[in-house]
């Protein structure tokens, strides 16, 4: 995987049960935490304290929404300002 994301190539890790691309994906993400990494799954399955937690896909999305309504909220701000 590291040699594939030297290359710049994008990969897709799947395997029979949640738990082995869990395992895999905590492995890669210890070794190239800089590596752009998403991880889906079943968001009660993923412990609290994985470091996959600032990767997983909901985690990121409510991230991406929180900080799209700050934006927001910053903009209105100085629209009001403005007049």
């Amino acid at each position: 995987l590291e040699e594939l994301l030297r290359m710049g190539k994008r990969v897709m890790v799947c395997a029979p049960s949640n738990k082995a691309v869990q395992v895999i994906a905590e492995r890669f993400f210890l070794v190239c935490p800089q590596a752009p990494m998403i991880f889906a799954g079943v968001e009660e399955r993923l412990p609290e304290d994985s470091p996959l937690q600032v990767v997983f896909i909901h985690a990121w999305a409510q991230q991406l929404q929180d900080d799209l309504a700050l934006l927001s909220e910053s903009v209105w701000a100085l629209l009001k300002q403005s007049n």
